[in-house]
């Protein structure tokens, strides 16, 4: 139960810090669409670059108007980079729960299933099952009367009532019938 929790809580992550990555993108993406020229550079930072160089490119020091919007440039690469990989990191983590999510629920479908079969089978029904599924889930009936110990009328019986339950399979084999199995029940783990 403890590990179950532990799933749970995980699963819970994974889906919270998806939704978050995938928000941060969804914001960060919003002043893209608005402006369609927008390449290599977000279009805040034209104002920037007015406030800083009005008119003519400012020749003084190292730091001129070229040198700038190789800058902008670089850091709208970096931008982009951190968007993207926001939304890829969003995306794996989303599926990453859904996975975990998949799995937490074929495991509790797996018990109630056995706990199902435990509450409805009789003992010698259960028996009857489990050979079954020690033998990879097809015997015939004279060999599944032999290894469960029961009669031949009692075997009948129980696969009669199983067949009907739709636990198990019962077609013709020469002078016996063979049983398949038709729901896994025991799973080794």
């Amino acid at each position: 139960m403890k590990r179950h929790a532990l799933f749970s809580a995980i699963m819970i992550m994974c889906f919270i810090y998806g939704g978050m990555s995938l928000l941060f993108f969804l914001v960060q993406t919003i002043p893209l669409g608005a402006d369609h020229s927008f390449i290599g550079r977000p279009p805040f930072m034209e104002r920037i670059n007015e406030t800083i160089f009005p008119g003519e490119p400012n020749q003084t020091g190292n730091f001129t108007r070229e040198r700038f919007e190789q800058f902008q440039v670089r850091n709208a690469t970096y931008f982009l980079m951190l968007i993207f990989t926001s939304l890829f990191g969003s995306v794996i983590s989303i599926f990453a729960g859904l996975v975990i999510y998949s799995l937490l629920r074929k495991k509790e479908r797996k018990e109630l299933t056995k706990n199902v079969i435990d509450l409805v089978t009789t003992p010698e029904e259960k028996r009857v099952l489990k050979e079954l599924e020690e033998s990879g889930g097809v015997l015939t009936q004279t060999e599944l009367a032999k290894r469960t110990k029961l009669g031949k009328v009692k075997v009948h019986r129980v696969i009669k009532r199983l067949e009907m339950i739709g636990m198990v399979s019962k077609y013709s084999y020469g002078m016996t019938n063979k049983i398949k199995l038709e729901k896994k029940v025991f799973e080794q783990e």
